[in-house]
């Protein structure tokens, strides 16, 4: 009987291991990305032109990514009161947005370069909002191909109440991503 209990003890450790593991590869990961665009803000911001401006596209995935962190968050309070198909269509409804984060984002490029492509005064402010821009939407795939993960993880029935980190990581990555983005957006706009 004490081998069971010793065995279940030491499963419950690893899976505790394991999750703090995940927490700490993500937090590492989300830091250093930062600091890449910490870098790459403060040499824009040295070399500021006032007359480059982002067209509305730009001001309309505003809202769109902060919607797709509006509905993650309540993917993730709807999957913590185990009301898995409320935070399942929250989930989609994240994954829907966050496209459209995506088709706003290659609008405005497109508007952009017809613009400031072959404007040579603005050409470095062109060339650095897109160095950033990329470098985010390149974040954004990977949190939908995240989103992808969670859908499958879903039908599984491997996200509730008792496994919530998933869903909780996809939150924290969500806002960060909402957060850089706006930043990007102000230092721009």
């Amino acid at each position: 009987m004490n081998d069971i209990k010793d065995v279940i003890k030491q499963r419950v450790k690893d899976k505790e291991q394991k999750r703090r593991a995940q927490s700490g590869m993500l937090f590492i990961f989300l830091i250093s990305s930062f600091m890449v665009f910490l870098t790459l803000y403060i040499y824009y911001s040295r070399q500021l032109n006032p007359s480059f401006h982002l067209n509305t596209y730009f001001d309309y995935s505003c809202l769109v990514i902060v919607l797709a962190s509006v509905c993650i968050h309540i993917s993730y309070l709807f999957y913590k009161d185990d009301e898995l198909p409320k935070g399942f269509a929250t989930l989609v409804c994240t994954l829907l947005v966050t496209v459209g984060f995506g088709i706003l984002q290659v609008l405005g490029w497109n508007e952009l370069k017809t613009t400031y492509l072959k404007n040579s005064a603005l050409f470095n402010n062109y060339t650095m909002f897109m160095i950033l821009s990329v470098f985010h939407l390149l974040h954004i795939l990977g949190g939908l191909i995240y989103l992808g993960i969670l859908t499958k993880q879903h039908w599984a029935y491997q996200i509730h109440s008792k496994n919530i980190n998933l869903i909780k990581f996809a939150a924290y990555y969500w806002h960060f991503l909402g957060g850089i983005w706006l930043t990007v957006y102000m230092l721009f706009k």
